[in-house]
């Protein structure tokens, strides 16, 4: 008896396969019958395994799954030895040395408290500067006055006239408005009644000489201490420079300090009136 082998369907084709035992042989339509020789028993056939196609895509330049599997082991073993690591994840010793890396240490900054010298203060300090405002009048002098007066080019006539008079205790006044940086001094001497204005900005002014009455270009400033008035004075008529002077309190006391060119020192003392 012939039994149907199996039967397939292509567009138009179709081709079935049967079986009886004998020569299998394969009908196609419109085609000629195609003897196949004879074919295994049926039970026969089904135990039959395909093929294998490995090997058979690879010849074709595409390699199968189970190749790439087994390549990628050595492929991934080459990577770990490129890095420096062992097959079981190590970092390998042999080859390039890799340093070890240290752990950066951690320091606890401690504040600690500045010394109270070493803290500025939060203010600049007030220098308290004196005020000369009042009258005042010569009570005493220290220093050779008369060879001060020679220095200065004053003559025997009027160094003698002076020392008769006590170098002008007792007579001499100053009567002084002070506002500010603004010295305003009128002074009386037998020679006279003199007025002399003083700005203390440290640039040149012409002003007149308290003494003698004469035109001077006087600098006047206080001092970095700020305790005193610091003046320069030189003639307006020549340049010749005439004997700085410094007008600060001693005590409840104006002290005037004059120095000639030569260093000369001499002081006049006025007391409040």
């Amino acid at each position: 008896m012939v039994e149907p082998l199996c039967a397939l369907k292509v567009g138009d084709w179709a081709c079935f396969c049967m079986y009886d035992n004998g020569p299998a042989k394969t009908r196609y339509r419109d085609h000629d019958e195609v003897d196949y020789g004879d074919l295994p028993a049926r039970s026969s056939l089904s135990s039959t395994r395909r093929p294998s196609l490995k090997g058979i895509i690879g010849a074709k330049g595409k390699p199968p799954q189970e190749d790439k599997d087994e390549a990628e082991p050595s492929t991934a073993s080459s990577l770990h030895e490129r890095a420096g690591f062992s097959q079981d994840g190590a970092r390998s010793t042999s080859g390039r040395s890799t340093p070890e890396r240290s752990t950066p240490e951690r320091h606890v900054f401690e504040e600690t408290p500045a010394p109270l010298d070493a803290i500025p203060e939060s203010r600049e300090l007030q220098i308290e500067r004196p005020d000369f405002t009042g009258t005042w009048i010569m009570d005493a002098f220290e220093g050779d006055m008369d060879a001060f007066l020679k220095e200065i080019g004053m003559s025997w006539a009027m160094r003698t006239l002076a020392s008769s008079m006590n170098y002008g205790v007792g007579k001499v006044t100053n009567d002084i408005s002070h506002f500010g940086d603004k010295l305003k001094i009128v002074s009386w001497s037998p020679k006279g009644t003199f007025t002399s204005d003083f700005t203390l900005d440290g640039k040149e002014h012409e002003t007149v000489d308290p003494i003698e009455g004469r035109p001077i270009l006087a600098t006047a400033q206080w001092t970095a201490a700020g305790d005193r008035v610091h003046t320069e004075v030189r003639r307006l008529e020549c340049g010749e420079v005439l004997p700085s002077s410094d007008r600060f309190m001693a005590g409840d006391k104006l002290c005037v300090e004059q120095v000639s060119r030569s260093g000369l020192t001499v002081r006049r003392l006025f007391a409040r009136q």
